[in-house]
């Protein structure tokens, strides 16, 4: 990616011009869902800080460190994340990122990291970046990619200026997705489905996203009908991980509670599943997304989890919402 995506338009202006002005941020909070293209921006922004003849709006592509940066061999740039997808960043990586800083620059210009994702350092990663965010190195340029920017300590996202990224549903927005999207798709749906994240609605036409949402629709429908049982519903979920399924009743719950408190706001994201009479319990849509909160740093910080219990305790509070 060599430019930024359209709802993205703004933020890299805002940046592009101060770094031609050299009054760039040592350190970025890029925030904001999964699915915004987050990752992407950071790369495509290190390699217009990183060019040697950028124009005022983007990267040339053919100077020596444009080549550099597209054969994945810059030695101004370190990208730090984990060693295995899914699991945490450890403290390891992050002093190979201080390490870097103290090299001088190849090219004489920036330096630049990016920690992706942010929000997966351990405690000890977390404290090792804070050293570096507190006495940054004469042009740094730190990145962080965070879905969940509030789970990072406070001392980290206040040394970083915030930028979140949000598509919204504006024009520019609509028209990528007819470009990008699955023929026959209902975008709107689809974007109050997946968040409002225009890349995770252009990749359902590719992956298990839409089986993945008509089959937990089926499963919550018939518990909330109470049609089936608490352990016959999970079982239902089997072929799906832990993981994804979280991530999914993370996305379904936001909406259901947007389609309950304002009916008439937009398409249903899940015209399947039917409210019961009463609505949503929310004392228990509460205790779910905070039992969704936990599970999921329990699956970033252990590796022995026993999905079958996390998908039959998913299921449980799935239940006690409709009740």
């Amino acid at each position: 990616m060599s430019a930024p995506y359209p709802w993205q338009e703004a933020i890299w202006q805002r940046l592009a011009a101060r770094t031609l002005d050299d009054t760039m941020p040592h350190a970025l909070l890029l925030a904001g869902r999964s699915g915004m293209g987050k990752a992407q921006f950071a790369r495509a922004f290190s390699a217009y800080l990183l060019c040697e003849q950028r124009s005022p709006d983007a990267a040339c592509g053919a100077c020596r460190s444009c080549l550099l940066l597209g054969s994945g061999n810059h030695p101004d740039l370190f990208i730090a994340e984990p060693e295995e997808e899914g699991k945490a960043l450890p403290i390891d990586v992050i002093r190979a990122m201080n390490e870097f800083f103290a090299l001088t620059s190849h090219a004489g210009g920036h330096r630049v990291t990016i920690v992706d994702p942010a929000d997966k350092m351990t405690t000890g990663a977390a404290n090792a970046l804070l050293k570096t965010l507190e006495e940054p190195p004469a042009r740094a340029v730190i990145m962080l990619v965070s879905d969940m920017p509030y789970t990072l300590p406070a001392t980290v996202r206040s040394r970083c200026q915030r930028l979140f990224m949000n598509a919204g549903d504006g024009p520019e927005v609509e028209q990528w997705l007819a470009e990008h999207a699955g023929d026959g798709m209902d975008i709107a749906v689809a974007m109050r489905q997946l968040g409002e994240a225009p890349l995770r609605v252009a990749a359902m036409k590719d992956d298990e996203t839409g089986a993945l949402i008509d089959s937990l629709s089926a499963t919550l429908k018939s518990l909330a009908d109470r049609r089936t049982g608490v352990a016959s519903a999970a079982g239902e979920l089997n072929g799906y991980s832990a993981a994804t399924l979280l991530e999914q009743s993370m996305r379904m719950l936001t909406q259901l509670v947007r389609q309950d408190l304002a009916p008439g706001g937009g398409p249903d994201a899940y015209p399947g599943l039917q409210l019961t009479a009463d609505g949503l319990n929310f004392e228990n849509v509460f205790r779910l997304y905070d039992k969704l909160l936990s599970y999921r740093k329990i699956l970033l910080t252990s590796s022995h989890v026993r999905e079958e219990d996390l998908r039959e305790d998913l299921c449980a509070g799935w239940a006690a919402v409709f009740d």
